[in-house]
């Protein structure tokens, strides 16, 4: 099985090439168009992985984007399955009105099928947070692990808990927006005067410094509570 998986829209687009239980090619789309932490779709990393494989994009098996739009039919959207403004909308009213006839249920993943004699494979529109539970457990040494996933926020979730084993994982806490502990780091990241969501990590290197800061640790510290449950 090869598959292509995609980082697009978000902070550094990038694409990587697996293939059977081996991470072939990978690459951040910014090594080819200079454009630092592009959101641009990276056609030319895919191209990279798809040569440094010697393949073609017919030979892919399916296609992985870490976000799923489908996750937003939990709760049905009028403004944009009731008042559709451009007919490439039906690709998310119509299952967004089909979901009202059953139940609603989440959806960790939807994929998108093109017909057989089409050069692009299914396309798996996979949860943000469950992308980043994959990327810790399936490169790491372990059989069985328990997994924690944090940050800004995915389509609700901002951080998971569960396990993974073997070639399974098993999410069984969630924590939704707005208790983000990446949106709290986001907010001191722009207090300080730097851009949200995009230079945390010049505030990761300001920790080194060695400054009194015992009151400031204080009063960040009152701002949050710890709930019984460890969330």
């Amino acid at each position: 099985m090869i598959v292509i998986g995609l980082n697009h829209g978000e902070i550094n687009s990038s694409a990587a090439l697996f293939s059977g239980q081996t991470i072939v090619a990978g690459a951040p789309e910014e090594r080819f168009n200079r454009q630092k932490l592009t959101r641009l779709f990276p056609h030319q990393a895919i191209r990279y992985c798809l040569d440094f494989a010697n393949i073609e994009l017919s030979d892919i098996d399916y296609v992985a984007q870490a976000w799923n739009p489908g996750a937003l039919w939990a709760k049905y959207n009028p403004s944009i399955s009731t008042y559709r403004t451009k007919r490439e909308d039906y690709f998310y009213s119509v299952p967004d009105h089909l979901l009202n006839l059953g139940c609603r249920e989440p959806n960790e993943w939807v994929c998108m099928q093109f017909p057989k004699e089409s050069v692009i494979p299914s396309v798996y529109f996979v949860n943000h947070h469950l992308t980043h539970a994959a990327n810790a457990f399936f490169l790491s040494p372990f059989e069985e692990a328990a997994i924690l996933t944090a940050d800004w926020r995915g389509e609700f979730e901002c951080m998971n808990a569960g396990v993974g084993k073997g070639s399974m994982i098993d999410i069984d806490q969630r924590q939704t927006v707005p208790n983000s502990l990446g949106m709290f780091y986001a907010t001191f990241t722009e207090l300080l005067g730097y851009r949200p969501d995009s230079d945390e990590w010049k505030v990761m290197a300001l920790s080194a410094f060695d400054v009194d800061c015992d009151d400031h640790v204080k009063k960040i510290r009152s701002t949050i509570e710890l709930c019984d449950d460890g969330t």
